[in-house]
């Protein structure tokens, strides 16, 4: 995260194809909103409006303003520098979140968070396709969402089928 940028620079900073096109689109509509008589500004969200049917990128916006609402990140004009350490937290989960991977790694995803908030991420996770490796301290999180454990002691690596208490 750097220092001028927004929520919403820093969330679609991602090079895939369709989070361009979902950040241009953005940025039409807010470019619109400020000036909404300029027909040339009227143009170019129409332009963007096409692409997205053609990239079929409503869903996937969709899916990013969600996430984003879920976890608590509303303003996305706001600068990231002006965010407190939770708040950067929240909006680093959700970029990731946003971004399309088949293996999501999370370090302590519950930190900073609020229980609506971390009930909310136990439901994504668990539906997510992917992969995902967590890092966390939260035996009570990984028990809801772990599906199977691998621990790596002593340069052995040994993996235990279900949650953290059939782990432990």
């Amino acid at each position: 995260m750097t220092g001028n940028e927004t929520i919403l620079d820093y969330i679609f900073s991602g090079t895939a194809p369709m989070i361009q096109t979902m950040k241009a689109y953005e940025q039409a509509l807010a470019d619109l909103e400020h000036d909404p008589q300029n027909e040339a500004k009227q143009e170019a969200l129409m332009r963007m409006q096409n692409r997205m049917d053609q990239e079929d990128a409503w869903d996937a916006n969709l899916s990013a303003k969600t996430i984003l609402t879920k976890l608590g990140v509303k303003d996305v004009s706001r600068s990231v520098h002006a965010l407190s350490g939770g708040q950067k937290k929240r909006v680093a989960i959700a970029k990731n979140l946003i971004q399309p991977a088949g293996l999501l790694i999370l370090d302590e995803p519950t930190n900073h968070l609020d229980n609506a908030t971390i009930e909310w991420l136990e439901g994504y996770l668990s539906q997510y396709s992917g992969a995902v490796i967590l890092v966390t301290h939260d035996r009570y999180f990984l028990n809801r969402v772990a599906n199977r454990i691998y621990e790596l002691n002593q340069g052995q690596l040994y993996t235990y089928k279900g949650n953290y208490e059939v782990f432990f």
